[in-house]
């Protein structure tokens, strides 16, 4: 059934389309129980009473195992080869997700979290790199959409997953491993990405931003906001009362804004200026997050769904179009450096996000939240308004790794 929905997207005749089924097959049944987790994580935190500073720790921890995984993956990668490398590497996320359920402290989970993150970078540059090779400069952001699309659906679905009616709560965490186990399947057993990296580039993390600046610095605020609505938005929803049950519905219309959106943007990508849709989206998701602090204390539910659908739709998009203008005009050689780089920036982003947004409520109480969104979204705005006015359309410029 699920290999039917990923068939049905990919219903184009393009080779690299039909070339990326397995991969992102292999992605969609992993993050049904990641999503899991990652939510479980911050709704389990706050039912034990840790305070929000604190859930931010645990959840920049995560993204700080992702910075660690952006540069001990590629060696990895070079030596064993995509499918070899994939599947000892979701095993390990397997194992980690096991033991959270059985054990619970701060400092176990923290850690636990950190391995966690460093495995999950690892796929996604196995992932993201392989579907960078495949694609091509007129069919990369509606590949790259198709990627998100079916990362976001998952985890949306994965939401749901806290719907069922366990005997403890720890079954929760091994329904996680279990569909993190069986997402090696499908990559296991496909020829298209049995290849191995040629040549050997070392990141360059100023060699990368001279590269791209403003894919860099979109790739930054994008997982800022990402990380902030992933592992944050679940403790602000229940902080204000908010039951579980409709902590897991705002969480699902989140994420499906964030994959419903996907393919339109990734479809404009391939067709118009990248550097005016991240402008626009940036503006767009300030007047957004601003509405959502009007509306999430009022009575207007339907209205705070809607909104919570564009957050998602917007913020989630941010990383897409970041990717697209890192890549544009691209050497696939180097690829894989360039894939690095920006998922570097996005979980430096994402690391300071979460423990940055619980400051805010110092200054704007409940819905420091939604102050840091529109903050980081004036400040995406005005860092790719200026960005465009320094550097002319098309300006990537060519650099050599050591």
């Amino acid at each position: 059934m699920i290999k039917a929905i990923i068939s049905n997207i990919l219903s184009n005749k393009e080779t690299s389309l039909t070339q990326a089924q397995p991969a992102l097959l292999s992605l969609f049944i992993l993050t049904l129980g990641n999503g899991l987790l990652n939510t479980l994580t911050t709704v389990r935190l706050e039912a034990l009473g840790v305070d929000h500073t604190t859930i931010g720790v645990i959840s920049s921890v995560f993204y700080a195992g992702i910075v660690l995984g952006a540069f001990l993956t590629e060696p990895y990668l070079i030596k064993i080869g995509y499918i070899k490398a994939y599947s000892s590497i979701t095993s390990l996320l397997a194992i980690t997700s096991i033991i959270q359920g059985l054990h619970f402290s701060l400092i176990s989970w923290a850690v636990i979290r950190f391995i966690s993150g460093c495995c999950i970078a690892g796929i996604f540059i196995i992932i993201e790199s392989h579907l960078v090779n495949l694609s091509k400069e007129n069919n990369r952001g509606k590949i790259l959409s198709i990627y998100m699309v079916s990362l976001y659906l998952s985890q949306a679905l994965g939401q749901q997953l806290l719907k069922i009616d366990v005997a403890q709560q720890t079954d929760l965490f091994a329904i996680s491993s279990f569909f993190t186990v069986i997402s090696i399947i499908p990559i296991s057993i496909t020829t298209t990405m049995d290849h191995k990296i040629k040549n050997k580039p070392k990141l360059n993390t100023i060699n990368i931003f001279n590269y791209s600046a403003l894919g860099t610095i979109t790739c930054l605020i994008g997982g800022a906001l990402q990380g902030s609505v992933n592992l944050i938005f679940p403790a602000f929803l229940h902080d204000i009362n908010y039951t579980l049950s409709e902590i897991a519905n705002i969480m699902f219309v989140t994420i499906l804004g964030g994959m419903v959106l996907q393919y339109p943007i990734g479809y404009s990508l391939d067709r118009l200026p990248k550097k005016n849709i991240i402008l626009i989206v940036a503006f767009l998701t300030l007047a957004n997050s601003y509405a959502l602090s009007y509306f999430v204390f009022s009575t207007y539910k339907n209205i705070f769904m809607l909104l919570s659908f564009l957050l998602g739709g917007l913020s989630f998009s941010i990383y897409t179009i970041g990717i697209s203008i890192a890549t544009e005009n691209l050497n696939k050689e180097n690829s894989t450096s360039i894939v690095k780089g920006m998922l570097l920036s996005y979980s430096i982003g994402a690391t300071v996000g979460p423990l940055t947004a619980p400051y805010f409520n110092f200054i704007f109480g409940k819905s420091g939240l939604l102050a840091f969104f529109c903050t980081i979204s004036a400040i995406l705005a005005i860092t790719s308004r200026y960005l465009m006015a320094q550097q002319p359309s098309h300006n990537h410029k060519v650099f050599h790794y050591e």
